[in-house]
């Protein structure tokens, strides 16, 4: 995964909506540090939880795709060369977090959890890239 560009809230739908009909996968992580409001003690870093996300992170998550990506996002008509089929690479990512749950309860703890976590994740970029290489 790799960070694109941070996007006004206002703008989001579209830009979740261009880039799932041109597949390429992204996250959209809430940016809660725009507008925030500075507050001295404790509570400091709980100031604006409260608070409307006024943007979001676009993170591209097949670094493979990620020049496709900064194109798409100058220009809305732009043709992607090797689109991934978004339900297929969701469903792999559900299946993924789903064995990740059954494995969790008697799998690694730890780092060593980290590192199986990691492997997991690899082993469905892998399969995305395979996707995309056999079109």
């Amino acid at each position: 995964m790799k960070f694109l560009a941070t996007i006004p809230s206002e703008n989001i739908d579209e830009i979740e909506e261009r880039f799932r009909t041109a597949g390429i996968p992204v996250y959209l992580e809430p940016d809660y540090s725009r507008g925030l409001r500075f507050v001295t003690g404790g509570a400091s870093a709980y100031s604006n939880a409260g608070r409307d996300v006024s943007a979001f992170r676009v993170h591209v998550c097949l670094i493979s795709q990620f020049d496709e990506a900064e194109h798409l996002l100058e220009n809305p008509d732009y043709k992607v060369q090797f689109p991934v089929d978004i339900e297929e690479f969701e469903a792999a990512i559900e299946k993924a977090k789903s064995q990740e749950d059954v494995e969790g309860a008697a799998g690694p703890k730890g780092p060593n959890r980290v590192a199986a976590s990691v492997v997991l994740l690899c082993a469905v970029a892998l399969i995305a890239l395979a996707a995309i290489v056999a079109r």
